[in-house]
């Protein structure tokens, strides 16, 4: 897994992903093998992906108030650190200072770290020429890389969008733009469940296509249902009719948003309330939540 990781990520800075007027390009030749391929590393990158993706959306959203903000930016920094292999104390090791990242015990400032940190193996490459398998120019980039991803999650970096797609562009409207979705929703929660509607009745299939509209349920679950959970039931409501598309519906945003299970734990949800919705859950479903 190391390896493909490796592979992976240089193959990505090679090509410059978050470079202005070439990111939507990148971001799609980047995440459509990882959807297709669909094994545990690119599972895991996908992963990764949607965290970078969320932090970035907090940066210019206007339509959530400033604890909103600092509240969403904690949770998934949280969510980010807890999914990788760490033990307790690196999990409470990093906080915010205003917009800047740092380590709590010592307040040193992670983007200085980070750059110190490359620039002493780039000085000292020969002396660590046995472990470590990089030549100057892939420590730059992966220096670079390190300090954008970072820019992202401080939200001092413009947000990441995905690129347009025939058939997509009321999906990628709302993904791209959380104000967009909050304010739509808001306004006529109905035009958002038409949106989903209408996809589940579009029966291509892409990687690309499939990957969006998982975002869109995982933007539905972090910007709505994060702070009214109970809006689930207007969406039970608006599908009662079809029970088919629902259940497709339901069943995803219960097992393939990877925000949800945490949100129920942290606002002590009690699913088995929600007799509208656990009704249409599939076995992967009921055996997670009931």
């Amino acid at each position: 897994m190391k390896t493909i990781l490796r592979d992976y990520f240089l193959s990505a800075l090679s090509m410059n992903p978050l470079q202005s007027g070439r990111m939507n390009y990148n971001l799609k030749i980047l995440i459509t093998p990882l959807v297709r391929t669909g094994n545990l590393c690119c599972r895991l990158l996908l992963t990764i992906w949607m965290y970078f993706f969320q932090f970035a959306q907090l940066t210019g959203a206007t339509t959530l108030n400033d604890a909103q903000k600092h509240q969403l930016r904690d949770f998934f920094f949280f969510f980010y650190l807890y999914a990788h292999p760490v033990n307790e104390e690196t999990l409470y090791s990093f906080s915010f200072s205003g917009q800047d990242l740092v380590h709590t015990k010592t307040n040193i400032n992670m983007g200085y770290y980070f750059s110190m940190y490359h620039d002493f193996y780039r000085v000292n490459l020969e002396r660590y020429s046995n472990e470590i398998n990089l030549i100057p120019q892939e420590i730059d980039a992966c220096k670079n890389l390190t300090l954008q991803l970072l820019g992202l999650i401080e939200g001092k970096r413009p947000k990441l969008a995905l690129p347009q797609e025939e058939g997509l562009e009321a999906i990628l409207q709302l993904i791209n733009n959380v104000d967009n979705l909050i304010d739509t929703y808001s306004v006529n929660k109905t035009k958002v469940f038409e949106i989903m509607r209408s996809f589940l009745l579009d029966n291509r299939t892409a990687p690309y296509r499939d990957h969006c509209f998982s975002t869109l349920l995982q933007n539905f679950v972090c910007y709505i249902l994060y702070f009214k959970f109970d809006e689930i039931n207007h969406l039970a409501d608006y599908f009662k009719g079809d029970p088919v598309l629902f259940r497709r519906v339901i069943n995803k945003i219960f097992t393939e948003t990877i925000f949800m299970q945490r949100i129920m734990r942290q606002h002590h949800i009690d699913i088995a309330e929600y007799k509208n919705v656990i009704e249409f859950f599939d076995e992967q479903a009921r055996g997670i939540y009931l």
